[in-house]
């Protein structure tokens, strides 16, 4: 059975599954708790702290290495994701491109080691 594996030896089945991986390790990484994200909310606190009226404060998000899920810090449980919070698209792309950059990187390296 003929594959459509290029120079690096991938075949089409191969990027298929790193491709799913990807999406999968992507969407487990709502998982992890990521701390420390700055986010405008409420307007009580000092004028010195405000941009265009509200409060700049520190929320919590999930996903890693970019959290996709933020704290809505005007109507959430804090430190609880729910359907209320920031959900970005754009950074769960993100996550699964690293994990998939990953996963390639380490299908390389092994591909690599075994020929030796």
């Amino acid at each position: 059975m003929p594959t459509n594996a290029g120079r690096s030896g991938f075949s089409a089945r191969s990027l298929q599954l790193r491709l799913l991986l990807a999406c999968v390790l992507g969407l487990l990484s709502y998982l992890i708790a990521t701390p420390e994200h700055l986010v405008l909310a409420g307007n009580m606190c000092e004028t010195a702290s405000q941009i265009r009226g509200q409060c700049l404060h520190t929320s919590t998000g999930w996903g890693w290495p970019v959290a996709f899920i933020v704290d809505n810090l005007d109507i959430s449980v804090i430190n609880h994701p729910g359907e209320e919070d920031h959900f970005s698209p754009g950074f769960l792309a993100v996550d699964i491109l690293f994990y998939f950059a990953v996963l390639t990187l380490l299908s390389e390296l092994s591909i690599r080691f075994r020929r030796r």
